[in-house]
């Protein structure tokens, strides 16, 4: 049976239980047989779920939105990844998925658009920045505070984030020393780039973060994410799943 014929009516949600299982016993089977599990944490919905990305607009748990907005919507060098903000995140550390809920194994399907982090959390690729990390992270709200007659929206959208950046260029107090030691620090990194775009643009060039396209061994925890179609499958520890074989 093609996939497409599985998965052909339309999913009105993210989710949806699936009661039927036999149309799906060798999609299964060819996943367990690979060993290349992939684990989310989450709400327990049953045995099989139907995962779909199509209509999902996720916000990040870490709260740093201008960066999925960036990378998503704005910085060509992305295009070849899934949209964070339209995918599923997972992983291929079993512990690490324990954390967020009922452990769930996960099937991407229909040739599903994936990206592999080098490290647990997406964040944490920008460890290699060291001490810039946590001022790349709150450039956007020290830049925005060179706009102080902008009302500034924390969550912009793409053409916001691209009309504040421009009036940033062009403040008067662009590339002058910053009152705290972030800003100091931001302000410096900047005065080597023509303007904000091209700082961010150069920072957040994905081929500095060790990003891949293929599947992870099981050997380190890395985060993955993806976009399209998927199967659940509740993880059963010691259960005989009679129904997957």
């Amino acid at each position: 049976m093609k996939l497409n014929e599985v998965f052909s009516p339309l999913i009105e949600s993210n989710y949806v239980a699936i009661k039927e299982t036999e149309p799906y016993k060798e999609i299964i089977q060819d996943y367990f047989e690979k060993e290349r599990f992939l684990y989310r944490g989450m709400i327990d919905s049953g045995d099989l779920i139907l995962g779909d990305t199509t209509g999902m607009r996720r916000i990040s748990s870490g709260g740093i939105q201008f960066i999925n907005v960036l990378v998503d919507d704005i910085l060509p060098e992305w295009s070849k990844f899934p949209k964070r903000k339209q995918s599923f995140i997972c992983t291929n550390d079993f512990d690490y998925a324990k954390g967020f809920g009922t452990v769930y194994h996960v099937i991407p399907l229909n040739n599903a658009m994936l990206a592999v982090a080098p490290e647990e959390d997406f964040w944490g690729c920008f460890t290699l920045y060291r001490d810039l990390a946590p001022v790349i992270a709150a450039s956007y709200y020290l830049f925005c505070e060179l706009l102080p007659n902008e009302k500034i929206n924390k969550n912009p959208s793409p053409e916001e984030f691209k009309r504040y950046m421009a009036a940033v260029d062009n403040a008067s107090s662009f590339r002058t020393k910053g009152d705290n030691v972030k800003s100091e620090v931001l302000f410096s990194k900047i005065k080597q780039y023509p303007d904000c775009m091209a700082f961010y643009r150069d920072l957040l060039n994905p081929s500095k973060f060790e990003l891949t396209t293929e599947l992870p061994l099981n050997a380190g925890s890395k985060e993955v994410w993806f976009s399209g179609k998927c199967l659940f499958v509740k993880y059963e520890e010691n259960v005989d799943m009679d129904w997957i074989v």
